[in-house]
């Protein structure tokens, strides 16, 4: 980890210092190095992630830092003073703009570390993608509006110019309160310890293997799809907030520790976690019992889920049962060093020979 931060800040350097487009590249590759060794997993958490069990974390793995690129954040970030050139600002106002935006998503930012236990993670996600398809079908409206398919303008009003900045900068918030920290976040709270290493791995190789395409892709979207754009990244944004709505659970004020029962919890998640199938098959069970009986005969149906109920309390007993026993492990080792050093200690003022 020590050798692939240096590898990191060496990248940086060559970044800060480019002069051409070889160093631009060279610092570009050593970030990469630099990420790759601070985040090497082991060959086990590989093995694990496979399996069964972590599949909706799996999924989780991929399709989130996927979505986040999709949203179009980073080709505005990126090219903001050409977007702003290209709508017809000066260059002085198209870098005034571009550095408004930037400002806006700092401050965004804030916003979404001061609601994240208090709305919940779910609600930011949601909230944000109403938000970024509203104001991308907006934008993408406008723009059609006053420039068409030729991209010509002859007059650009004022009050024009700066409703195209209030958009853009409505629409940067909307992402750095909701997928913009949270792409990151929600990732490294689902992952148990014995996957986090490589799903982490995952998560990051995703993300930028995709800003590498969509970067790539811009300026060539956008001299085709023009104003269209926009509502390209909108179905993307419209996608990925169904996603979230059902396959997301909600984390709200739950430490890591506790992430076992959002797992037992879920409808989605539950399928793929053992306990949870345990209590599904149960829940079956019942319910066809229930449905064999007669019309007012409910001694079968209660028993049903009596019987549901009683393998939920074993299954909670059992992990009772497991704390207690390493508990009084614990203990009983601790006793024992204790033991044994005031044993030592004796033999060594001579008080036992």
């Amino acid at each position: 980890m020590l050798l692939g931060g240096l590898i990191f800040l060496v990248g940086v350097a060559f970044n800060a210092f480019s002069v051409n487009i070889a160093m631009l590249i060279i610092g570009r590759l050593l970030l990469g190095v630099g990420v790759g060794f601070s985040i090497q997993p082991q060959v086990k958490p590989w093995r694990n992630i496979v399996k069964r069990q972590y599949r909706p974390q799996l999924t989780m793995a991929i399709l989130l830092p996927f979505f986040q690129p999709c949203t179009g954040i980073n080709v505005v970030m990126f090219y903001a003073r050409v977007l702003f050139k290209t709508i017809g600002f000066g260059a002085n106002a198209s870098l005034g703009s571009s550095l408004i935006t930037w400002a806006v998503k700092l401050l965004a930012t804030f916003f979404s570390v001061y609601g994240i236990d208090k709305w919940g993670r779910r609600y930011l996600f949601l909230e944000g993608g109403i938000q970024l398809f509203v104001f991308q079908v907006l934008l993408g409206a406008l723009i059609g509006w006053k420039f068409g398919v030729t991209g010509v303008v002859t007059d650009l009003p004022k009050w024009y110019a700066i409703l195209l900045v209030i958009l853009i900068c409505t629409y940067v918030a909307g992402y750095a309160w909701s997928w913009g920290p949270l792409g990151w976040l929600v990732p490294n709270e689902i992952f148990p310890l014995e996957i986090r290493s490589a799903a982490q791995s995952i998560v990051v190789s995703v993300n930028m293997f995709f800003t590498f395409i969509v970067a790539q892709l811009f300026l060539t979207m956008l001299c085709h799809l023009k104003f269209g754009l926009f509502f390209f990244f909108a179905f993307f944004v419209a996608v990925m907030s169904v996603f979230i709505c059902f396959f997301l659970p909600e984390m709200k004020n739950i430490p890591i520790e506790g992430m076992s029962r959002v797992r037992r919890e879920h409808w989605f998640w539950k399928r793929f976690n053992p306990e949870g199938q345990l209590q599904n098959q149960v829940g079956a069970a019942a319910t066809r019992l229930g449905r064999r009986c007669r019309p007012g005969r409910q001694d079968v149906r209660l028993l049903g889920l009596a019987a549901e109920r009683a393998i939920g309390g074993w299954i909670s007993g059992r992990k009772k049962i497991e704390q207690s026993r390493k508990k009084k492990l614990m203990v009983a080792q601790a006793a024992h060093a204790a033991d044994s050093g005031v044993g030592l200690q004796r033999r060594y003022l001579g008080f036992v020979d």
